[in-house]
């Protein structure tokens, strides 16, 4: 399965993990499930993409700004890139920036927990983060 997308904490934070060979199709697959779930949560939902285990892309940068339409949702809080190749992080960072949206990059899950609770301080009682995972999903990591 090329991505997995859950709430890690109902409908407040959205744990989406990549895998292997991206194609265009599979993000547009992943935005509309995304904004699904932001649409069904609130008051802003997070949305935290694993990134760490994508081995390429089989698209261009315009078309990811095309396909991402959950980035323009009114209850998106920030979104978290873990992991990633050199490529992926620029095409993410582009699309925060192109986007206006509250980006952060991070180097792991507990880098990325740790910055949501900065930045959102109804977070701060989350913990520990890590626990919340689903167990074949923590230990993916």
């Amino acid at each position: 399965m090329p991505h997995q997308i859950s709430y890690l904490i109902e409908k407040r934070v959205i744990y989406h993990r990549f895998n292997g060979h991206i194609t265009i199709d599979e993000i547009r697959e992943g935005s509309a499930a995304a904004a699904e779930l932001i649409r069904g949560g609130g008051p802003l939902v997070h949305d935290i993409v694993d990134a760490s285990s994508v081995t390429d892309l089989d698209f261009h940068l315009r078309q990811l700004f095309t396909a991402t339409g959950f980035i323009k949702e009114p209850q998106l809080g920030w979104m978290i890139l873990v992991g990633g190749n050199p490529l992926v992080r620029f095409f993410a960072t582009m699309l925060g920036q192109v986007g206006r949206v509250n980006f952060h990059t991070a180097n792991t899950l507990d880098e990325a927990f740790a910055i949501l609770q900065r930045v959102d301080p109804s977070l701060a009682d989350w913990s520990p983060m890590r626990a919340t995972l689903y167990p074949d999903l923590r230990r993916a990591v």
